[in-house]
């Protein structure tokens, strides 16, 4: 297990995704820890070198060995950049994650290249987080967990996500007490006003979609706003819209490819998609004849469209999916149908519900065939079906 060491105690962090890729840092709420994101890893990880990090008293991350501030703490995660060799990121957080990551972005901008901040009403609140912060709270972390899920989250939310939720019940209860109060301590202690009013990079406070209209900064945020489609939580309740939120960030921050070597980086996404062997066969075919054409299908094709942030791999491979059978290019289909598969990028239920929906627009005998060509590839998938 990764851990930071400082003067203060050690701090778990974990990597997902390429460390070729930006880095994009993400601090979880008070009571939570780094699995609070597990939901939003697959829409981030084919863009993003993902760095999730455990709080003090929260995870896997230790006790705080002597008081610390809030610039102290953003001081010690930045050493988790240092021990990942980063040297600029991304940060996303939520809560009091989000502060954190406002008071690295006014403290240390040449570091931070944008905020991402997840805040809602509790986070102006500073007298609930006092009261939080006190030694004779008189709650227990169980009681402070049940708490949340009593009253931020309505019942058939926590029915939907129940297979998210369930094990990140769990995690919150390892927290400890006085973890959760530190935190409680900072988040009281903090002017998230101020803290908005000096961030020095570009940024988004992300806000709940019933809160967006009477947010207290929202008036004088010199960051842009967006609304999130989830409730207190975004990274489970809505990680898809989250995930987009950040990407659009990085975009604003770094223009698709900008400083990135057309050729390199288009087989570097080329190989993403179909898969190294595939792309060393082709490479390997390459000649005198078809050498211009390989330039073109590699910075044209790769790097510049399916190289842009603002749609994943797979969805691009869904409309690839459509096109080619609503054209009738049933190679490319068969193609990126078996690849998707093989790669664990789509399902077969992915490829019916393409072959219907593509067939509602552009005719009844394209569904048919679609479904017909679906089925000649599953045998070597070793996909059967028996007889209904």
């Amino acid at each position: 297990m990764p851990f930071a060491v400082t003067q203060r105690g050690r701090l778990y962090w974990r990597q997902d995704g390429a460390s070729s890729r930006p880095a994009l840092v993400l601090l979880h709420p008070a009571l939570f820890d780094h699995t609070v994101w597990d939901r939003m890893i697959p829409f981030l990880v084919d863009h993003f070198r993902v760095i999730r990090v455990d709080l003090p008293g929260h995870g896997a991350s230790g006790h705080l060995l002597q008081d610390c501030t809030m610039a102290d703490l953003a001081g010690d995660i930045l050493s988790v950049l240092d021990n990942a060799g980063i040297d600029r990121a991304l940060v996303c957080g939520h809560a009091f994650g989000a502060l954190v990551g406002l008071e690295m972005a006014a403290a240390r901008p040449h570091r931070i290249c944008g905020v991402v901040a997840g805040l809602g009403p509790d986070d102006s609140n500073t007298d609930m987080w006092a009261q939080h912060s006190h030694r004779d709270l008189g709650l227990t972390v169980g009681e402070l967990v049940d708490a949340f899920f009593k009253t931020a989250l309505p019942i058939q939310q926590q029915d939907r996500l129940a297979m998210w939720l369930d094990p990140l019940r769990q995690s919150m209860l390892s927290t400890t007490l006085d973890g959760y109060r530190q935190c409680a301590a900072w988040h009281a202690a903090t002017n998230t006003r101020q803290l908005i009013i000096d961030c020095k990079v570009p940024g988004t406070i992300v806000l709940a979609a019933d809160y967006a209209s009477t947010a207290p900064w929202r008036e004088f945020t010199k960051l842009s706003v967006a609304k999130s489609a989830g409730g207190c939580l975004p990274p489970v309740e809505a990680p898809g819209d989250l995930a987009t939120i950040i990407a659009r960030l990085h975009d604003r921050i770094q223009p698709d490819g900008a400083g990135l070597d057309p050729a390199r980086n288009g087989e570097r996404v080329r190989r993403d998609v179909l898969g190294d062997a595939w792309v060393d066969r082709s490479l390997a075919a390459r000649d005198a004849w078809n050498r211009d054409y390989q330039d073109y299908a590699t910075e044209v094709a790769w790097h510049t469209i399916w190289g842009r942030k603002g749609l994943d791999y797979r969805t691009r491979r869904l409309l690839v999916l459509a096109l080619t059978s609503a054209l009738g290019r049933w190679e490319e289909f068969r193609f990126h149908a078996r690849l998707g598969i093989e790669r664990g990028s789509l399902t077969i239920q992915d490829i019916k519900e393409v072959s219907l929906q593509t067939g509602l627009y552009a005719g009844v005998p394209v569904s048919n065939t679609a479904f017909n060509e679906a089925r000649a590839i599953f045998p070597e998938l070793g996909i059967g079906f028996h007889a209904d």
